[in-house]
């Protein structure tokens, strides 16, 4: 394969991509809500999006006691602002890594590390909004009192968080979109919790399973998830730790591509995790180390996230003890 800026910008763009399973563990909240993004069309910050949410008013009625009515399709618009552009430079350091485009392996660690960098500055945020001033529909659990026992999520608190969602008339059975994320403290408490675990519960089989991968089976539907930016507050050691029970539609974060660069400059796009990305090599002749070669890249992306539909999640707080 010949060495062309070209080839290079290919390799780049395919390398953010193929690495994303990789780096799911460092966004379970990203992973776990509704991406959308927009595919087609550039836009530019403060550009408004807007979705909507799908309405139809009336009740059914039996025919044969009453006159049919009409009933009338409304759409409620959310409007999500595009206010938000994390960017990130890196250098390609060497020759070697700068030129041979025909070896992504050179690039690899380099890439991990800016992509792990991008998903927990995004997944932060996400991670930000599930807080009870957000989610404030009433069956949030606020645990009180002392003690281990007060900094741990039960099973059956567990139960009471899908109970409250299925009363509501979330769709619990929607396999693959229902979720439990926790904090790693908390769900590390959960694998030591025999309701969890045990054989007689869950099967050898998966018992087995879960002890060699640490993956908790789904409870009641719900898959349980850790993320170190899960949302914590107090002062260590006295720590409160929220843990969220949703459905993927809880929350919506919303990506287009930026737009390409005026002045010429080489560029190209990548996706990763669903997430479009503009990437833009910068030219710097003064580094000697690599030739003049094209020697860093940045990649940015636009987007924000909202509350979508606050009746799709519920919480569960500890206490601060």
């Amino acid at each position: 394969m010949a060495n062309s800026l070209t080839n290079l910008m290919n390799t780049v763009a395919y390398r953010f991509t193929e690495l994303t399973d990789v780096l799911k563990p460092h966004a379970a909240f990203l992973s776990a809500i509704t991406i959308n993004p927009v595919e087609t069309e550039f836009k530019r910050v403060n550009d408004v999006v807007k979705l909507n949410i799908v309405g139809v008013d009336g009740s059914v009625v039996d025919h044969q006691q009453s006159t049919i009515s009409t009933s009338n399709v409304s759409t409620t618009p959310t409007n999500i602002q595009l206010t938000k552009t994390p960017t990130k430079t890196f250098q390609i350091g060497t020759y070697e890594a700068s030129r041979l485009a025909d070896s992504p392996a050179l690039l690899d660690e380099s890439f991990k590390v800016i992509m792990t960098q991008f998903l927990e500055h995004i997944n932060g945020v996400v991670a930000g909004l599930f807080t009870t001033a957000n989610f404030d529909v009433s069956g949030n659990i606020i645990k009180t009192g002392t003690g281990d026992a007060a900094d741990t999520l039960s099973h059956t608190e567990a139960t009471q968080l899908w109970d409250v969602l299925a009363t509501r008339k979330i769709p619990v059975t929607d396999s693959g979109n229902l979720f439990l994320v926790t904090h790693p403290k908390i769900y590390g408490k959960m694998l030591d919790d025999a309701d969890f675990t045990k054989a007689t519960s869950i099967g050898d089989a998966f018992a087995s399973q879960m002890r060699t991968t640490g993956a908790l089976m789904p409870v009641n539907g719900l898959l349980p998830l850790f993320d170190s930016q899960a949302p914590v507050s107090g002062t260590s050691p006295n720590l409160s730790y929220t843990s969220a029970a949703f459905h993927r539609r809880a929350v919506i974060a919303q990506f287009a591509p930026p737009e390409p660069p005026m002045n010429g400059l080489a560029y190209s796009y990548a996706n990763m995790f669903g997430i479009p990305l503009l990437i833009v090599p910068n030219y710097d002749t003064n580094l000697g180390a690599t030739g003049g070669a094209f020697n860093s890249f940045t990649v940015s992306t636009l987007w924000n996230a909202v509350v979508f539909r606050k009746d799709h999640a519920v919480l569960h707080v500890t206490p601060t003890t």
